[in-house]
């Protein structure tokens, strides 16, 4: 059985927890036909070595003591909101370098797969300097891609895409982007999937949801990292004339980030605190109660590699809102399954979120039906699992 090690910078901490649970979720579906290793950066509640879902984990430190590079937010914002953390990167890489390079001999590994071109496919690439069998899978995601622009990133980038074997990226947008960049290689859109099992709509838990919060009218719900890009500031500001419209709205906001404790105050700020409620990290399995108790779901996110929030809300038919990215093309087509903000403004967004919460009933069915469809056809795990186990075998 060929043996894989996955390198990537974000994964769950725990069983069922959030972070990276897209690339746990890929090589515990590929188990039965290939030996999986994960390689992950260790956190203050993490083990160095344990085994979840027949996996092999291993965590490489992220500094000579503990430090929370990765996780959360993500490298990229850290390093926007912490500058001091670019002294740590040089030591970050070369842990990651060192046990890359061991767990590679120790356990024979002959394919490396690499979430996020950098740090992980760059470190994979020098790896194979050292063994030069090795074959080398990178898959952008998108902010490791955008992010990181200048003149030694954009070394970095063209050295990792000039030496791997295979490359996928997770939205035709980013394909298009890499090609404009300069690569010349084959590049395969493989967007992460969805579990559509998990994520679907049900009544269950959705009325004590609503009791649990004290929602009594219309329920907004966003979900993701409150971070600068995710366009939280954006959406809190539009609260006060969405509550002018439609009533009675709250607003729920769940995830962690840099930002949350600055998005609270502000929320205080505008008067908001009985109308928007910040529930933290919920874990993975519960999201579907949160999406079907959802009148609304909007992401009203500056960027996107690919938007996995909004394929988890139409999956489980909650009307969908999102920015007017390329990457949320792939997954919205506009005003048939979901709808798409004309600009990133609070005319735009309090616009839009009226609109679709005072359709007919029988319109929102439409488009949630419609919805539910177009993920189950093109983004359920079953499709992007037997993609990449083909993309295995052949390299």
């Amino acid at each position: 059985m060929k043996r894989v090690l996955v390198l990537t910078t974000s994964y769950p901490k725990f069983k069922g927890d959030i972070n990276g649970g897209f690339v746990h979720e890929l090589s515990k579906r590929l188990t039965n036909d290939f030996e999986i290793f994960v390689l992950a950066p260790y956190a203050a509640d993490t083990k160095n070595e344990e085994e979840i879902d027949g996996i092999r984990i291993f965590r490489h430190p992220q500094f000579f003591w503990n430090i929370e590079l990765a996780y959360g937010a993500g490298i990229f914002e850290k390093l926007k909101s912490k500058p001091v953390y670019y002294f740590t990167l040089p030591f970050f890489f070369l842990f990651q370098l060192i046990w890359t390079l061991r767990i590679c001999k120790k356990y024979n590994i002959q394919l490396i797969h690499a979430h996020w071109l950098l740090p992980n496919a760059f470190i994979a690439s020098l790896s194979k300097l050292f063994n030069s069998k090795l074959k080398i899978i990178a898959t952008i995601h998108g902010s490791d891609f955008w992010g990181l622009n200048n003149k030694v990133g954009t070394l970095l980038k063209k050295f990792t895409l000039n030496r791997i074997d295979k490359l996928t990226v997770v939205s035709t947008a980013l394909k298009t982007g890499v090609i404009e960049f300069g690569c010349t290689k084959e590049i395969s859109v493989y967007p992460m999937g969805i579990d559509t099992e998990l994520f679907y709509p049900t009544s269950d838990n959705s009325s004590s949801l609503k009791e649990k919060h004290k929602v009594q009218g219309i329920l907004i719900l966003f979900v993701g990292i409150i971070a600068e890009a995710k366009g939280v500031k954006l959406l809190l500001t539009a609260m006060p004339d969405l509550v002018r419209t439609l009533k009675d709205v709250t607003l729920l906001v769940v995830g962690e980030g840099i930002q949350k404790k600055e998005m609270e105050h502000y929320a205080n700020k505008l008067g908001m605190e009985a109308n928007v409620i910040f529930t933290g990290s919920v874990p993975h399995n519960q999201l579907p109660s949160y999406y079907s108790a959802a009148d609304v779901f909007i992401l009203p996110s500056y960027a996107e590699g690919f938007g996995l929030v909004i394929a988890e809300s139409m999956s489980c038919e909650c009307l969908t809102i999102a920015s007017d990215l390329p990457a949320v093309k792939d997954i919205i087509d506009k005003d048939i399954n979901g709808f798409i903000l004309g600009d990133l403004t609070v005319e735009s967004i309090v616009k839009t979120i009226s609109m679709a919460a005072t359709l007919s009933n029988q319109q929102q069915m439409d488009i949630k039906k419609a919805a539910r469809k177009k993920i189950v056809s093109s983004f359920d795990w079953k499709i992007v699992a037997e993609n990449y186990r083909s993309l295995y075998r052949s390299v």
